[in-house]
């Protein structure tokens, strides 16, 4: 059923002109692994041995937060491009959600792999519960949250508020098969929020209504990469006794949605997005990891397909 899914999701995105370039795909793969490679690096130096047995997914994972996250911001018409701190952020977000996912999907309980308490303000001492890999990583997190140079308080406020509702929803959908849509939306498109959020506190202006349109955009682009997330995932899902968006199938009408949701997305980005061979870069890269996405994969992780 995965094949029929996926093959229905592609046919749709074919027709609404929503295919990678080929004289492309390569390069931006290649650039997506190397970004990650310079996170692992990074993020290697402060956590000692706790990653390296999880060296080649982490890698993946971080460079596929790396370059949503340059893909997430780059057409807000802030000058110059993103801030090295911002998008580091986003591939550590996208880490953290991931393995917190994978061990639930594990049958690990989730309070005791990373309490709530940890999400909801600044950390205790002594408090020494929880997975030490995952509790170290939002630990770094929160730090590089609290080092980004504009400080904003809403913008905070939004981002701890998203946190925690993914956090929630996270919980609600491990080893369920039944939980509501809008549990369902949280899970997917959150994690693409936290992603960019954070860029409002990277910029020294404020416009509350380019603000609230990005938040809109944001979310609608998470709950794209649900839809693909949970096409390419339905048979282990079903093997697994996990819910899933596609367990009764994928009727056309559907499949078009998608499709045209993937084009109002890329429609707002090139709006705002400048002209040049960095935006062509980024915009085939969304393409490019949709279209992996959809293809085969080794692995079950999340949101690092390519």
């Amino acid at each position: 059923m995965t094949k029929d899914v996926r093959r229905g999701i592609s046919r749709e995105l074919s027709a609404a002109r929503l295919r990678p370039d080929r004289a492309y795909f390569d390069y931006v793969g290649a650039r997506l692994y190397h970004m990650g490679e310079l996170e692992y690096e990074r993020l290697l130096e402060r956590t000692g041995s706790e990653l390296e047995h999880q060296a080649k997914p982490a890698v993946r994972l971080l460079g596929f937060g790396h370059v949503m996250t340059e893909f997430a911001v780059a057409h807000l018409g802030f000058p110059g491009k993103p801030a090295p701190a911002l998008l580091s952020l986003g591939a550590l977000s996208n880490l953290i959600v991931t393995i917190y996912d994978g061990l639930l999907d594990s049958g690990q309980d989730g309070e005791r792999v990373l309490p709530r308490s940890r999400l909801t303000g600044p950390r205790r001492r002594k408090n020494k519960t929880g997975d030490p890999l995952v509790n170290r990583l939002v630990d770094l997190y929160f730090a590089g949250v609290a080092s980004l140079p504009r400080p904003d308080a809403r913008v905070h406020k939004t981002l701890r508020s998203a946190i925690l509702r993914m956090y929630d929803a996270e919980r609600a959908t491990s080893g369920s098969l039944e939980y509501t849509a809008a549990v369902w939306r949280r899970k997917s498109a959150l994690p693409l929020v936290i992603m960019g959020l954070p860029v409002w506190m990277t910029v020294p202006s404020f416009d509350r209504r380019a603000y609230r349109a990005h938040l809109k955009w944001l979310y609608r682009l998470g709950r794209f990469f649900g839809w693909i997330d949970d096409a390419a995932d339905l048979d282990d899902d079903r093997a697994a006794g996990r819910s899933n968006f596609f367990s009764a199938g994928l009727n056309r009408g559907m499949a078009r949605r998608i499709a045209r949701e993937g084009a109002l997305i890329l429609e707002a980005w090139n709006a705002g997005a400048p002209n040049g061979g960095y935006s062509r870069t980024l915009r085939e890269t969304f393409l490019a990891v949709t279209w992996s996405w959809l293809g085969t994969r080794q692995s079950r992780d999340r949101k690092g397909a390519i």
